[in-house]
Protein backbone atom coordinates (compact mmCIF):
# COMPACT_ATOMS: atom_id res chain seq x y z
CA UNK A 1 0.00 0.00 0.00
CA UNK A 2 2.90 2.45 0.88
CA UNK A 3 4.44 1.57 -3.02
CA UNK A 4 0.84 2.79 -4.42
CA UNK A 5 0.98 6.37 -2.70
CA UNK A 6 4.23 7.03 -3.91
CA UNK A 7 3.63 5.86 -7.44
CA UNK A 8 0.29 7.95 -7.24
CA UNK A 9 2.34 10.93 -5.65
CA UNK A 10 5.18 11.07 -8.71
CA UNK A 11 3.20 12.27 -11.21
CA UNK A 12 1.84 15.51 -9.42
CA UNK A 13 5.41 16.44 -8.86
CA UNK A 14 6.40 16.82 -12.07
CA UNK A 15 2.76 18.60 -12.75
CA UNK A 16 3.79 20.86 -10.17
CA UNK A 17 7.47 21.57 -11.48
CA UNK A 18 5.85 22.05 -14.93
CA UNK A 19 3.07 24.48 -13.14
CA UNK A 20 5.86 26.38 -11.58
CA UNK A 21 8.51 26.89 -14.53
CA UNK A 22 5.25 27.70 -16.76
CA UNK A 23 3.88 30.23 -14.51
CA UNK A 24 7.64 32.13 -13.80
CA UNK A 25 7.49 32.30 -17.17
CA UNK A 26 4.58 33.86 -17.35
CA UNK A 27 5.44 36.32 -14.48
CA UNK A 28 8.49 36.90 -15.95
CA UNK A 29 7.20 38.24 -19.42
CA UNK A 30 4.66 40.05 -17.54
CA UNK A 31 7.86 42.00 -15.71
CA UNK A 32 9.76 43.98 -17.96
CA UNK A 33 12.47 44.79 -15.14
CA UNK A 34 13.61 41.20 -15.03
CA UNK A 35 17.37 40.58 -16.58
CA UNK A 36 17.76 38.61 -19.67
CA UNK A 37 19.62 36.21 -18.31
CA UNK A 38 16.49 35.65 -16.00
CA UNK A 39 15.09 35.23 -19.48
CA UNK A 40 17.17 32.78 -20.69
CA UNK A 41 17.14 30.66 -18.16
CA UNK A 42 13.71 30.36 -17.62
CA UNK A 43 12.78 29.64 -21.35
CA UNK A 44 15.36 27.09 -21.43
CA UNK A 45 13.76 25.44 -17.90
CA UNK A 46 10.83 25.33 -20.20
CA UNK A 47 12.03 24.09 -22.95
CA UNK A 48 13.22 20.99 -20.19
CA UNK A 49 9.61 20.89 -18.92
CA UNK A 50 8.12 20.42 -22.58
CA UNK A 51 11.11 17.80 -23.32
CA UNK A 52 10.51 16.14 -20.08
CA UNK A 53 6.50 15.77 -20.74
CA UNK A 54 7.17 14.49 -24.29
CA UNK A 55 9.44 11.47 -23.11
CA UNK A 56 6.78 10.88 -20.89
CA UNK A 57 4.84 10.67 -23.02
CA UNK A 58 6.67 8.72 -25.47
CA UNK A 59 8.15 6.33 -22.16
CA UNK A 60 5.21 5.26 -20.56
CA UNK A 61 2.75 3.62 -23.16
CA UNK A 62 6.55 0.88 -23.49
CA UNK A 63 5.91 -0.36 -19.69
CA UNK A 64 1.81 0.04 -20.18
CA UNK A 65 2.20 -2.02 -22.61
CA UNK A 66 4.54 -4.70 -20.60
CA UNK A 67 1.63 -6.29 -19.07
CA UNK A 68 -0.18 -7.65 -22.15
CA UNK A 69 3.14 -9.07 -23.54
CA UNK A 70 3.29 -12.12 -22.99
CA UNK A 71 6.45 -13.80 -21.04
CA UNK A 72 7.53 -16.10 -24.19
CA UNK A 73 8.03 -12.78 -26.36
CA UNK A 74 11.84 -11.79 -24.97
CA UNK A 75 11.59 -9.87 -28.23
CA UNK A 76 9.29 -7.18 -27.25
CA UNK A 77 9.90 -7.10 -23.42
CA UNK A 78 13.61 -5.91 -24.41
CA UNK A 79 11.94 -3.65 -26.69
CA UNK A 80 10.00 -1.89 -24.29
CA UNK A 81 12.76 -1.55 -21.54
CA UNK A 82 14.87 -0.49 -24.17
CA UNK A 83 12.58 2.19 -25.33
CA UNK A 84 11.81 3.12 -21.72
CA UNK A 85 15.10 3.15 -20.78
CA UNK A 86 16.28 5.51 -23.57
CA UNK A 87 13.17 7.81 -23.43
CA UNK A 88 12.24 7.40 -19.34
CA UNK A 89 15.61 7.20 -18.00
CA UNK A 90 18.11 9.34 -20.28
CA UNK A 91 15.91 11.18 -21.71
CA UNK A 92 13.28 12.17 -19.15
CA UNK A 93 16.48 12.35 -16.81
CA UNK A 94 18.96 15.00 -18.57
CA UNK A 95 15.32 16.94 -19.35
CA UNK A 96 14.85 17.05 -15.62
CA UNK A 97 18.24 17.54 -14.58
CA UNK A 98 18.20 20.85 -17.22
CA UNK A 99 15.10 22.25 -16.00
CA UNK A 100 16.23 21.93 -12.14
CA UNK A 101 19.98 24.06 -13.20
CA UNK A 102 18.23 25.92 -15.17
CA UNK A 103 15.51 26.83 -12.30
CA UNK A 104 18.29 27.46 -9.88
CA UNK A 105 20.68 29.69 -12.66
CA UNK A 106 17.57 32.19 -12.64
CA UNK A 107 16.88 32.20 -9.07
CA UNK A 108 20.63 32.90 -8.60
CA UNK A 109 20.79 35.48 -11.41
CA UNK A 110 17.86 37.20 -9.88
CA UNK A 111 18.71 37.33 -6.27
CA UNK A 112 22.01 38.32 -6.83
CA UNK A 113 20.26 41.68 -8.96
CA UNK A 114 17.51 42.39 -6.37
CA UNK A 115 19.24 40.77 -2.94
CA UNK A 116 16.43 40.39 -0.27
CA UNK A 117 16.43 42.59 2.70
CA UNK A 118 18.10 41.47 5.81
CA UNK A 119 16.90 42.84 9.02
CA UNK A 120 19.18 44.54 11.06
CA UNK A 121 19.53 43.27 14.77
CA UNK A 122 18.82 46.90 16.20
CA UNK A 123 15.32 46.56 14.91
CA UNK A 124 14.62 43.25 15.50
CA UNK A 125 13.67 43.83 19.55
CA UNK A 126 14.01 47.79 19.80
CA UNK A 127 11.05 49.25 21.75
CA UNK A 128 11.38 53.04 23.09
Amino acid sequence: MRIWGQVRSYPVGGILWWSLVFAAVIACRRDRSVSRAVRVALYLAVAAALGAIVSTVIAAPAMQHVGSVADTDTAALQNAFDTFTVWGVYVRGICFAAGFLCSVWALVVLLLKHPLPVPRSSDAGATT
